[in-house]
């Protein structure tokens, strides 16, 4: 096993980066453009959506790493199957970047006086992204109930 940080920055996938922080940029962007923007705001947003992005693709290291679907995969660096890390540590910088992604939502809520509600939105979506993309793992189209 290699604890390096380099295979740690690589298992994170930071080609996939853009994705999270696209639409922060639009949001910022429009709220620059209607003069209500708040860098604060934009940062703390910037931080969630690395974190999640990080997060995610830590777990579908891990899930597919133990599943064993990526044991002939070409592409980026999968820290499981190539042995580059074992699953519980794949697994624990999952949840640990998973941790990350709220306490900046956490701290925004307060400063508008949400009184954190909306911190509840990433921990919906983890609930919510525990099944595979296709839905239950549970075939049950085509089926009466």
């Amino acid at each position: 096993m290699n604890n390096s940080i380099s295979i740690w920055v690589a298992g994170a996938r930071p080609r996939t980066l853009p994705a999270a922080l696209a639409p922060i940029l639009a949001g910022s962007a429009s709220a620059l453009a209607v003069g209500s923007q708040d860098w604060l705001i934009a940062l703390l947003c910037l931080v969630v959506a690395v974190a999640l992005q990080v997060g995610v693709n830590y777990a579908n290291d891990y899930s597919d790493g133990v599943r064993g679907t990526d044991d002939e995969r070409v592409g980026p660096v999968r820290l499981v199957a190539s042995g580059l890390a074992s699953p519980g540590s794949v697994k624990a910088a999952a949840f640990a970047s998973f941790g990350v992604g709220p306490s900046p939502g956490s701290r925004w809520s307060r400063s508008v006086g949400s009184g954190g509600s909306c911190s509840l939105v990433p921990s919906a979506s983890l609930r919510h992204g525990s099944t595979p993309a296709g839905g239950s793992r549970t075939a049950t189209s085509g089926s009466a109930n």
